[in-house]
């Protein structure tokens, strides 16, 4: 009977062990749940106020957005516009992009490469996931000028070859996590081994 009180008493310290753990790591989530919360306020504060500061705080995805690029009119959904991240498009910065004398925003671009690059974003945008649209072509002469403004707009990867960080997507959240520790800069692959090791 001894030896099952003592079983009895042993299980009775490792469940109350147990449910202490379980509760801290409840309470330690928690904690980490809240401090995400306030970093995601805290963000959303800081965009509403840029947007508020130099853009159009009642910009919404449904808006038709023109723009004069180069002499050539294109307009189009800003959900289209800005289906890919970091761009100008988004509404944060309508104050402080050049206008044309009809309130277009202005661009000093290449506008047959601006159309397609306005093309690859719809078809982007309706394109599934796994089957994305080769990049936009222009004639030979005007593809330099579209490998740059590819790279200007954010839609062609500026990485280094990686097997770790494999899209702009997986950058930009590192810069995010650099930056609030100030420590933000360039990538730079230090070593490279074989991927089966």
């Amino acid at each position: 009977m001894d030896e099952i009180r003592r079983a009895n008493k042993r299980l009775k310290t490792v469940h109350e062990t147990f449910s202490s753990e379980y509760q801290q790591f409840l309470d330690n989530l928690e904690r980490e749940e809240l401090r995400i919360e306030k970093r995601y306020e805290t963000y959303e504060e800081k965009k509403r106020s840029i947007a508020k500061a130099h853009g159009n705080p009642t910009a919404t995805e449904d808006d038709l957005v023109e723009i004069n690029a180069g002499g050539k009119v294109i307009a189009a959904k800003r959900s289209t516009l800005t289906h890919m991240q970091g761009t100008l498009f988004s509404g944060c910065w309508d104050k402080r992009l050049q206008k044309d004398d009809d309130g277009r925003i202005f661009l000093d671009v290449n506008s047959e490469a601006f159309q397609s690059i306005v093309d690859y974003l719809h078809e982007v945008a309706i394109s599934s996931p796994g089957h994305l649209p080769p990049f936009p072509t222009v004639d030979k002469e005007n593809q330099c000028l579209m490998e740059q403004m590819l790279k200007i707009f954010a839609l062609k990867s500026t990485l280094i070859d990686s097997n770790v960080v494999k899209t702009d997507a997986h950058a930009a959240l590192l810069h995010d996590w650099l930056e609030e520790e100030e420590e933000d800069g360039d990538f730079d692959l230090l070593y490279r081994s074989t991927r089966d090791g």
